[in-house]
């Protein structure tokens, strides 16, 4: 199994190395932010970050292909699918179908998704939350199904940075 699994991710990341295009930032710029970018395997994935009023926090959503994977408030800079998520995620893109046996395999074994096999993450950098604002810059951490050393995908993307005014109280 492993000899033609590697053949295939071989295959396809090869393929998919000039598929990236974007960012493009949508939503209102007062309270909202949302930056999108087509990316191999997942296609249009897009992040949205915004005040949450009821909360006077910052939250955040991952949205692949018009489906929200996870909506959370923002505790920390780096924030990443759930193994539950993943496993979603996997049944959601028909191309990450065929590994779903190899998936179950690693989780019969460890009981748990390791990130350097498969995990898809918002990191927020240089993340200021003032009085008034949440600012920061947001990049996009995908490993998507990395074994012996090959991965069908595997990037680091940038999404841009965000501005966004806190609700008044």
């Amino acid at each position: 199994m492993d000899s033609v699994f590697l053949a295939l991710l071989f295959v396809a990341s090869t393929a998919l190395a000039s598929q990236i295009s974007g960012p493009f930032v949508v939503g209102d710029p007062d309270y909202e932010w949302k930056a999108c970018k087509q990316l191999p395997i997942l296609n249009q994935t897009c992040v949205e970050i915004f005040a949450e009023k009821q909360k006077l926090l910052l939250g955040l959503r991952l949205i692949v292909n018009n489906r929200t994977m996870f909506e959370k408030d923002v505790s920390a800079d780096h924030i990443c699918m759930s193994q539950d998520e993943l496993l979603k995620l996997l049944e959601y893109i028909p191309a990450l179908a065929p590994y779903k046996p190899l998936i179950d395999e690693i989780l019969k074994l460890h009981r748990f998704i390791p990130a350097d096999v498969f995990s898809v993450c918002i990191h927020l950098k240089d993340l200021v939350i003032s009085k008034t604002e949440f600012k920061g810059c947001v990049d996009l951490d995908v490993k998507l199904i990395c074994w012996a050393g090959k991965c069908l995908w595997k990037g680091s993307e940038p999404l841009g940075c965000f501005d966004i005014k806190k609700y008044p109280y």
